[in-house]
């Protein structure tokens, strides 16, 4: 189906109207991402490291559905508070995170890190 075409907007629009979603949500259309996935693999040169770039996946969840079927745990930041995000996601930790940090920074910090949820 085209991705442009009423047709596929009219079946997301059912979809959400099913799902009694009303409000503003993001869709993820994993069949589209899975085809972009397979279409990102096969592009890389063997061998080549790939690296998600984590601002334009800021969701938990979304990352690491991307990191397990590119199977590259690899990830790019930009900001303290997406790197401690990211850390608490790599350890498997998210709201039970306890990052070290050093004295100097530790009132600034602490005021950025998010609350991983």
């Amino acid at each position: 189906m085209n991705p442009l075409s009423a047709s596929y907007f009219q079946q997301l629009q059912q979809a959400l109207t099913e799902a009694g979603l009303a409000e503003p949500v993001l869709v993820i259309d994993r069949d589209r991402l899975d085809t972009n996935i397979a279409a990102l693999k096969a592009m890389l040169p063997e061998g080549m490291a790939y690296r998600i770039v984590a601002k334009s996946l800021p969701c938990a969840e979304l990352l690491e559905y991307v990191a397990a079927h590119t199977e590259t745990h690899r990830l790019m930041s930009f900001n303290t508070n997406m790197v401690t995000q990211l850390l608490a996601l790599i350890l498997g930790l998210r709201s039970r995170a306890q990052p070290l940090r050093g004295r100097a920074h530790k009132e600034r910090l602490s005021q950025q890190t998010p609350q991983c949820s």
